[in-house]
């Protein structure tokens, strides 16, 4: 584990212990307190790797003896209640020359029992942060935290703990700054901005003498004492003034989709009223009045037909409908009684007179129609002209004439009959 910055530790809350040693089986790091010193860091070995606490009770010096046939240690360690041996050699907990010396005179010295946490403790120790590696108990955090950061600090750092993750060890004015808004006749709202959004809290207001609990604090016009707490630290105290001023409320109404100077802001949150059918409120603020706009906004326009057919041939169209509303339409084209299933498409018209409707409807039950008729020209006929040696007596549908030549014009596929001196003939384009 890599140790930066350790502060002032407590001692649990066992206070009659004379020092701690305490020993991360994550990573065989060892501490060890005395009194309210800086915990000293140290590598530990273990015999067998198990948690335990324990504390020491006794302790054991080599002495010199006249026969050596008997074995006796020759080198100091202490012992626990349960019979748990902490020296530096081949013991159930093994450290340092050094740590084991601080420790051996701290014992005879004090006469104080010195306790022994061994565990996995999952946690490595930053200036500004932990970072926890695996999941561990809210308990055992606060026991390996209290080593190294003041009981305000655990108590902090164990409340946002939720997991494995990073947490920020932080000061109150570092941690959250303050922002500030208000209106002259309204009031006004400070709102927290926390550096660390994950490991936000809920904060204690003031307001000139009434506590509230929350996120942020909102005042109404005249003068507002505020304060604002994190636990028991005061993060600020301020005296805000919001000036009254004179409201005014006004009534409009819109068609929907007319231009409209919106010189406000929408306490709804709108940023704007474009295809909006309703009600809105609309605040603007001037020197010395704030004006309250109710808007009424009503679609009751028809919506607009365009109608453009484009012959291509004799008997083939292209029909184009557009349509423009302000909200939804529904538009429906007909050809002679009959729904097309297109606005825009190729249509063919097969006889010389026919009816194109468009019907379109918006949203707000507003309807509009147009009709067009469509005459197809007459086709252009074939001309001839015969010529006869003498004037002949032509019958054409009971119409008789004397000519010696006759010119005549037949259409497309059509035939006409013809008395000529009493004999029929029949004519057709050929």
């Amino acid at each position: 584990m890599r140790l930066i910055v350790v502060v002032f530790f407590t001692l649990f809350s066992i206070v009659s212990f004379s020092a701690l040693v305490l020993v991360n089986l994550y990573d065989e790091t060892g501490y060890l307190v005395l009194d309210k010193d800086f915990p000293i860091v140290f590598k530990a070995s273990l015999r067998e790797k198990k948690a335990f606490k324990d504390f020491v009770v006794d302790f054991f010096e080599p002495v010199e003896i006249a026969v050596s046939y008997i074995p006796m240690p020759k080198e100091s360690f202490l012992i626990t209640e349960k019979g748990f041996i902490v020296g530096t050699n081949n013991c159930d907990l093994n450290i340092s020359a050094e740590i084991f010396q601080k420790l051996f005179e701290n014992f005879q010295c004090s006469f104080q029992p010195i306790s022994v946490i061994v565990d996995e403790y999952p946690v490595e120790i930053f200036q500004d942060k932990i970072i926890v590696k695996k999941n561990i108990s809210k308990q055992k955090l606060k026991e390996f935290l209290s080593i190294f950061f003041q009981p305000k600090d655990v108590e902090k750092l164990v409340k946002i703990y939720s997991g494995p993750g990073t947490y920020t060890l932080w000061q109150a004015e570092d941690y959250v700054h303050f922002a500030e808004i208000s209106f002259p006749g309204i009031g006004g709202t400070i709102i927290p901005i926390f550096k660390y959004p994950e490991e936000r809290f809920e904060l204690t207001w003031y307001l000139n003498g009434q506590k509230h609990v929350g996120i942020c604090v909102t005042f109404g016009v005249g003068e507002n004492n505020i304060s604002c707490f994190i636990e028991d630290e005061k993060l600020f105290d301020t005296k805000i003034f919001v000036t009254p001023v004179q409201f005014v409320e006004v009534e409009k109404s819109l068609e929907l989709g007319e231009r409209y100077n919106l010189a406000g802001i929408f306490p709804s949150g709108l940023s704007s009223i474009d295809g909006l059918v309703g009600k809105v409120l609309i605040l603007s603020f001037e020197p010395d009045k704030i004006v309250l706009e109710k808007i009424s906004i009503v679609d009751s326009t028809a919506p607009q037909i365009d109608l453009v057919l484009n012959k291509l041939s004799e008997r083939f169209y292209r029909i184009n409908v557009d349509v423009f509303d302000h909200s939804a339409v529904k538009t429906d084209v007909f050809l002679d009684g009959e729904k097309l299933p297109f606005l825009s498409g190729l249509i063919e018209l097969n006889s010389d007179f026919h009816l194109i409707t468009v019907i379109a409807e918006d949203n707000f039950s507003n309807q509009n129609f147009l009709a067009k008729i469509v005459r197809r020209p007459l086709q252009p006929c074939t001309e001839h002209m015969i010529v006869f040696s003498k004037e002949r007596v032509l019958d054409i549908g009971g119409f008789k004439f004397v000519s010696p030549y006759m010119r005549f014009w037949v259409k497309e596929d059509a035939k006409t009959r013809v008395m000529i001196d009493g004999v029929e003939k029949i004519f057709d384009e050929n």
